[in-house]
């Protein structure tokens, strides 16, 4: 019995594999920049999201400042207090005039 080798076969076959190989890594390369550009945005969202809660921590710990203030202050401090905060909420001493600027400035 006699064996054949067919050499344009074993050509084709490298070429394949060639091919294969260049296409798996093509992919590859694909799917890593398309999936490291995903958590790149997901990164910079997230920052921002940071950046907004570090900023409202700051805005109630200054918060809490205050009120803590209110609360170690004497009575007289805070009866300054109460009537600043009163008269933002709208309410006036008993018999108080208020003037009411209608012109708009």
């Amino acid at each position: 019995m006699e064996v054949k080798v067919i050499k344009g076969r074993k050509k084709f076959n490298k070429f394949l594999v060639r091919w294969s190989i260049r296409f798996v890594t093509l992919s590859f390369v694909f799917y890593t920049i398309f999936t490291l550009t995903g958590l790149y945005a997901k990164i910079n969202e997230k920052k921002k999201y940071l950046n907004y809660l570090n900023s409202e921590i700051t805005i109630q710990k200054n918060k809490n400042e205050e009120l803590r203030k209110i609360s170690g202050a004497s009575d007289e401090e805070n009866k300054d207090y109460f009537i600043k905060l009163a008269r933002n909420l709208g309410f006036s001493k008993q018999n108080e005039k208020i003037f009411a600027n209608i012109s708009g400035n």
